[in-house]
């Protein structure tokens, strides 16, 4: 089903509205766009970078493991050969008397045996540059080098005195079997077929003849500058090593030109204690001496496998720059990058604002409508995108609002007290049927007046004033409280009303609401009950109220006075407890059996007071019951009818005796009457007899 919407067309300033927030969502669209795009760019430059350096570490620490390997591997090969050459039977024969005591031809057959044995060792091995047989008194007696293009003996004009060299002191020293590899380079600058500068290694043994007799050393120099040239890792970076010893003296950095002593003055920032020979390859980044940024792999080469002390420490370094050169973008593909990121992101936020601009300002057009008091009917909620979402949503809270609003006004409109709602201007903007009902107004004929209407003439001004204070926030002590005020009705008359007036803001306008309670029945009740009181404490007979239990809960003036007590001392307590009561009658029986049936009762009962006198009462029982007519208590009305009793007694003995005499006064006329007949019979006989006598 269409929406009515789809065929309105939105009004000029609908129009102007939507271009302007089509233009305004493109502007900040493409600026969002070249910050994400910035922002993407600065994490993906940062994150490649992390990720080549943290590369270049793990291959440079394999490149520097590769490196030890190597050159462990040579100085095992170097000790391994210095230890066959000792016993080479060619070599161990100048110490026997064959060569040294026969004549210069057989020295010379012997120093070719000799030289043909080490050439070949030296043709095999291509690492070794030179290898020398030191006699006793510390002077070569051969030496074998590969200067030139193949190995060859150097002539006895060249051979030299070593005994002053750390090699020859510290071969001296060595017992059979041993060796010993200098931690220091040593540098030859031979110009035998060309110009060369060789960084060598030199490993020491003793040389024993066949007899066991101690007659020299034999001198091994390896040549590791082919291994020490700079390198070029997986990553196509070149690698720049450093060998040092283990005081961080720097012994071999090819293709440095700075030609420093030590790793602390190449590399500052390098710790080199705590570390030893066998540890694995450790990467860092630290400054070198001008300040440049370098990764560095380090690993360690022992020189003695008995001895940690000796080691050689071999450095792998690759400046960081090149690795930040090769990951960071140019100005022109910077430039490029958000030149298509602007054209990627304008025709879509064009098409884009296009479909959600409409609907959002249809649903203004919408709301506006039902601001205006009609009905939400426009809204586009055919949609199934976010936009009908957010229609059904907000048809469903306004849904929800009237159904709020009905509720509230239900709640009001079925109040039994009025409620009034005015402005700031005094003026009443609600007036619910219970107002009505209890001023005589209709809501019609007093919304929009004055609340003076409702106040009586002598309260009015007072009003005022008191209204312009709850205005200006002064606090008058009356908001939220309950209180007792007069109020008029629309015939003029003045009733009493309980006011609770609040204070609250619609949209910025401030609203007074006033809660009234037509009092005027309870206030009648109240007097009436005034009276009863007022009689109750002034009657003469006496009463008290008890509860359904027997238990005393009051008892009047009166009551006070005939039984010498005060409330306090009877209070919650049974009147049996309090005097004697006489039940030899059956009255107390009758009186308690019609209290438990919620029936009235009305008897004569006796009782001793402190006394010891016995005082008769008429007594009337009269239940009590609460609004749900369940029984809650009796009153008990007395009155003391002894006095009454004992001169109906005296009248009554009167009575009696004024019978008995009125009796008697019968019984001697009734007894006198024949008696006298009798007399006059005598009398007459004794006459008669007298005269016949």
């Amino acid at each position: 089903m269409n929406s009515p919407l789809t065929n309105t067309n939105m009004p000029a300033t609908t129009r102007k509205l939507a271009i302007g927030i089509r233009f305004k969502t493109m502007a900040i669209s493409t600026l969002l766009t070249f910050i994400a795009v910035a922002v993407g760019g600065i994490l993906v430059y940062h994150g490649a970078l992390r990720g080549l350096l943290a590369t270049q570490r793990t291959l440079l620490s394999r490149e520097a493991q590769s490196a030890e390997k190597v050159f462990s591997r040579n100085l095992d090969t170097l000790r391994r050969d210095i230890l066959l050459i000792s016993t080479l039977p060619a070599v161990t024969e100048f110490g026997s008397s064959i060569c040294t005591a026969a004549t210069d031809d057989d020295r010379r057959t012997c120093h070719n045996r000799a030289t043909q044995v080490l050439v070949a060792l030296m043709r095999a091995r291509t690492i070794y540059h030179q290898i020398h047989l030191i006699g006793s008194d510390g002077r070569e007696f051969l030496r074998v080098h590969s200067d030139g293009e193949y190995p060859a003996a150097v002539r006895d004009e060249a051979l030299h005195d070593l005994r002053t060299t750390p090699s020859f002191k510290a071969g001296t020293t060595l017992a059979e079997g041993q060796t010993w590899l200098s931690d220091a380079w040593h540098e030859l600058e031979t110009t035998t077929l060309r110009h060369t500068r060789r960084i060598l290694i030199r490993a020491v043994t003793p040389l024993y003849a066949a007899d066991g007799t101690r007659f020299g050393l034999a001198y091994v120099d390896m040549d590791l500058y082919t291994l020490g040239q700079p390198m070029d890792n997986d990553s196509g970076q070149a690698i720049r090593p450093y060998v040092s010893a283990s005081d961080g003296t720097i012994l071999l950095n090819p293709g440095d030109p700075e030609r420093l002593a030590g790793m602390r003055q190449r590399f500052p920032g390098l710790a080199l204690s705590g570390l030893s020979a066998g540890n694995e390859a450790s990467t860092t980044i630290t400054p070198d001496h001008r300040g440049a940024q370098q990764i560095l792999a380090t690993t360690h080469v022992p020189l003695e496998p008995g001895n940690p002390e000796r080691f050689l420490r071999i450095t792998l370094a690759v400046p960081e720059a090149l690795m930040v050169a090769a990951v960071r973008p140019s100005w022109l593909e910077i430039l490029g990058t958000f030149m298509v990121a602007a054209l990627l992101t304008l025709p879509i936020v064009y098409l884009t604002t296009g479909k959600l601009v409409r609907p959002l300002l249809r649903m203004n057009t919408a709301v506006r409508e039902y601001q205006r008091g009609q009905a939400l009917n426009t809204l586009p909620v055919e949609r199934a995108d976010e936009i009908g979402e957010l229609s059904r949503a907000f048809g469903s809270l306004v849904a929800d609002l009237a159904d709020t609003e009905a509720r509230h006004r239900a709640v009001i409109e079925s109040m039994q007290d009025a409620h009034v709602v005015a402005d700031s201007q005094r003026r009443i903007v609600s007036f619910n049927p219970a107002a009505e009902r209890i001023f005589g107004y209709m809501a019609s004929e007093v919304i929009g007046t004055s609340v003076s209407a409702l106040l009586p003439t002598t309260s009015q001004d007072k009003h005022v004033k008191d209204y312009a204070r709850y205005q200006t926030g002064e606090d008058t002590g009356v908001l939220g409280r309950v209180r007792e005020v007069r109020a008029r009705r629309k015939s003029g008359e003045v009733f009493p009303v309980e006011l609770q007036l609040d204070y609250f803001t619609i949209n910025g306008e401030p609203l007074f609401s006033a809660v009234m309670r037509d009092i005027s029945v309870r206030k009648q009740t109240e007097e009436r009950l005034l009276y009863l009181a007022a009689a109750v404490e002034s009657a003469q007979e006496c009463m008290e109220i008890m509860t359904t239990t027997g238990e005393i809960i009051y008892v009047n003036p009166a009551y006070e006075r005939n039984h010498n007590c005060t409330l306090a001392e009877v209070r919650g307590k049974h009147p049996e407890t309090l005097r004697e009561f006489d039940t030899s009658d059956g009255q107390m029986d009758a009186m308690v059996s019609a209290a438990r049936r919620g029936l009235k009762w009305q008897g004569v009962m006796r009782y001793r007071n402190s006394d010891g006198k016995v005082i008769v009462e008429d007594v009337s029982l009269s239940p009590i019951r609460n609004g749900d007519g369940q029984l809650s208590a009796f009153v008990v009305v007395k009155r003391d009818i002894s006095a009454k009793l004992e001169m109906e007694q005296q009248l009554l003995r009167g009575q009696k005796l004024e019978a008995v005499g009125q009796l008697a006064a019968g019984i001697a006329h009734e007894i006198n009457t024949p008696t006298q007949y009798v007399g006059d019979n005598i009398r007459f006989l004794k006459e008669s007899f007298g005269d016949v006598s």
